[in-house]
C-alpha cells in the first residue's frame, strides 16, 4: 500500500495503539502524539493493539494481545522463536511481517519515524538502506535495566535465566542498532545515554487531565500509600517504606496503606492495611497527604497520575515522579528516609522543602525534530 508524500510526515511505530490511555507508557504516547499534532505533524500509527481502535491517524494495526499473561501460548510460542533466532523475547513478541512490509514499502515518503519503546527498535532494520528519513527514539526506560533488575530480583532459577538472557540480548541489539539512531526522546537526561553514546535528545514530561469523580475529602488518615503489591518494584518501595522511614515517624500519626498483596504483612498499629480498595479515587482522598515510596521500577506510574489530580499534598521519589510535569507547590521530592519521614513528622508543613525540586520542560518535541533535518 503506497502513500502520497507530505512535509512534516511521521511514521510513529508503537507497541501499542489504544482508544483512551490508561497506564503511564500510554499517557506519554498519548502526550507525544498529541504535541506532535498541536505543532502541525501529520502523524501516520502504525502498530499493535489489545483490541479495534477507530483512529483516522491509524494506518496499520495489528489486534493480538499485549500482556504476556492474557495468552500464555501465545507467549510460549514468542519465547521459542526468540531462541531459534536468538533475540529478546520482547523483539520477537511485537515483530510482524506485515509492518517489516509497511516499512519498507512506505519509509521514503516520511521525513521522521518515530520508535515509540525498544521493542519497536528492531524495525530500525527496516529502513537501513534509506538515509533520508530521520530515525528516533522515544525510551520510555532502559529496557536491558528494567530486565536486569527483573534477574536480580527473582528467586525463581527459572525466571531468572530469561530474564538474564533478555537484557543481555536487549543490550548486544540496542548497541548494535544505535548508529542508525538519529536523536532520542527521553522522561529524564539520565537516560540520553542509553545506548552509550551523545545523540542529540530532548527531555519529554507528561502534560495529563485525568478526570475523577468529585469525592467527598474528608480525611481519616494522615498519609495514604496506594500500590499493586504484588508487583516486585512496588513492594520494594513499600518495604524500603516500612524499614527505614516508619521508624523515624511520630507515633502519633496514623496511616492507611491499600492494594492488594499484603495479606501476611505485619505492620505497627499505626498503619492499617486495607487490601484491594474499590476506588482509587475515594482511598487517595482519605488521607491528609499521599505518600509515594518508590525506588525501583521505570516509566510513568499511572498512581503518581491518578495522585497528582487529586490535588492533595504528595511526598514522592523523584523515581516516582519520573517523566511528570508536576507543580512544586503541590509536590515534594524525598529521596532519603530520613527527609521522608521529617515532612510526614511536620504535619503537611511543606513550605520550608517545596522548592528543592523542580522540573523544566520548555523544548518542544517538534522543535527537536526539525533540528535534526
Amino acid at each position: 500500500m503506497k502513500i502520497s508524500t507530505k512535509d512534516k510526515r511521521i511514521l510513529f511505530l508503537t507497541t501499542v495503539i489504544f482508544e483512551n490511555p490508561k497506564t503511564g507508557g500510554e499517557l506519554v504516547t498519548n502526550g507525544i502524539i498529541k504535541e506532535l499534532i498541536e505543532e502541525g505533524f501529520d502523524i501516520d500509527i502504525v502498530g499493535f493493539a489489545r483490541e479495534k481502535v477507530n483512529d483516522r491517524n491509524i494506518k496499520l494495526l495489528i489486534e493480538r494481545p499485549i500482556e504476556s499473561r492474557e495468552n500464555l501460548f501465545f507467549s510460549f510460542v514468542n519465547l521459542i522463536r526468540s531462541y531459534l533466532n536468538n533475540t529478546p523475547y520482547t523483539y520477537s513478541k511485537y515483530y510482524h511481517g506485515d509492518i517489516d512490509k509497511f516499512i519498507n514499502d512506505n519509509c521514503e515518503e516520511y521525513e521522521y519515524i518515530l520508535f515509540d519503546h525498544g521493542q519497536m527498535l528492531q524495525y530500525v532494520e527496516s529502513v537501513y538502506k534509506n538515509r533520508n528519513v530521520k530515525l528516533v527514539y522515544i525510551c520510555h526506560n532502559k529496557e536491558d535495566e528494567v530486565y536486569k533488575g527483573l534477574s536480580n530480583s527473582t528467586s525463581n532459577k527459572a525466571l531468572n535465566k530469561i530474564y538474564t538472557r533478555e537484557y543481555k540480548l536487549i543490550k548486544e541489539k540496542e548497541r548494535k542498532l544505535s548508529s542508525s539512531i538519529d536523536g532520542l526522546v527521553v522522561l529524564k537526561k539520565e537516560d540520553s545515554d542509553v545506548f552509550d553514546t551523545d545523540l542529540p535528545f530532548v527531555e519529554f514530561n507528561v502534560n495529563f487531565d485525568i478526570n475523577m469523580n468529585d469525592v467527598n475529602d474528608n480525611p481519616i488518615y494522615d498519609v495514604v500509600i496506594l500500590g499493586t503489591w504484588t508487583w516486585e518494584p512496588n513492594r520494594k518501595g513499600l518495604d524500603w517504606f516500612i524499614n527505614d522511614v516508619l521508624p523515624l515517624i511520630d507515633g502519633c500519626i496514623k496511616i492507611g496503606i491499600g492494594g492488594k498483596g499484603l495479606d501476611n504483612y505485619s505492620l505497627d498499629s499505626r498503619c492499617d492495611i486495607l487490601g484491594f480498595v474499590d476506588s482509587s479515587s475515594e482511598f487517595l482522598h482519605s488521607g491528609r497527604v499521599i505518600c509515594i515510596p518508590s525506588i525501583e521500577g521505570e516509566g510513568v506510574q499511572i498512581k503518581s497520575l491518578e495522585a497528582i489530580s487529586t490535588k492533595k499534598k504528595i511526598i514522592g521519589t523523584s523515581k516516582a515522579m519520573r517523566g511528570i510535569n508536576f507543580s512544586t507547590d503541590q509536590v515534594l521530592i524525598c529521596d532519603d528516609a530520613p527527609s521522608m519521614a521529617k515532612m510526614i513528622n511536620s504535619s503537611l508543613d511543606f513550605e520550608t522543602y517545596i522548592r528543592s525540586y523542580k522540573k523544566d520542560n520548555n523544548k518542544k518535541i517538534g522543535v527537536f525534530l526539525e533540528g535534526l533535518l
